[in-house]
């Protein structure tokens, strides 16, 4: 059996009141938020794997030790995770998967950004998003983005498309698995 620790910021397997997900905010500033964690777990749930989910962003040595001990694999579904108000989470995730041996997966990791960023300038936090890209290529064979946007951003940083990450979508298309369906605009 395979057993995956999930970074999530809440546990979308639980029920919660409304209350709940108003006064504990557990949707932050982004409805969306209810759906890409659920979305992955449910595409990784089967008969032969065993989820568990941590809202964590520090962990200790010895913490990183138990999950290298316990885990198959460390998943991080997280959308928009390259943002301002999330460097210090993304600091603390990035030290510890320089601390893991276990592979490292992240699913539809995105840039908030103003619609049509200007690139050139780059970002406040463009040396913290490196070093988490670095930090997951040594666990992973490759990053999902959520879109262009992102894809152009970490070319920016000097990342090569197609070999270091990939377009996939945001995390929250898995929710449906295979039974996602499209319709043509036609």
């Amino acid at each position: 059996m395979k057993r995956y620790l999930v970074r999530a910021g809440f546990d979308p397997l639980k029920t919660y009141n409304p209350d709940d997900c108003v006064c504990k905010s557990f949707v932050g500033d982004n409805t969306g938020n209810l759906f890409f964690a659920y979305g992955v777990m449910n595409a990784l749930f089967t008969e032969e794997t065993e989820i568990e989910q941590t809202y964590k962003w520090k962990w200790t040595d010895e913490e990183a030790d138990l999950i290298n001990e316990k885990f198959d694999a460390f998943i991080l579904p997280m959308a928009d995770g390259f943002r301002i108000d999330f460097m210090e989470y993304l600091s603390g995730i990035t030290n510890l998967v320089n601390r893991l041996t276990i592979p490292v997966v992240v699913i539809g990791v995105g840039l908030r950004a103003p619609y049509e960023p200007d690139m050139s300038s780059g970002f406040p936090f463009d040396e913290i998003v490196t070093d988490f890209v670095k930090a997951i290529l040594e666990h992973s064979a490759i990053i999902g983005l959520r879109g262009e946007i992102t894809y152009k951003y970490l070319e920016k940083l000097s990342f090569k498309g197609d070999r270091d990450f990939t377009v996939i979508g945001c995390p929250s298309l898995y929710t449906y698995g295979n039974n996602l369906h499209t319709k043509s605009l036609k």
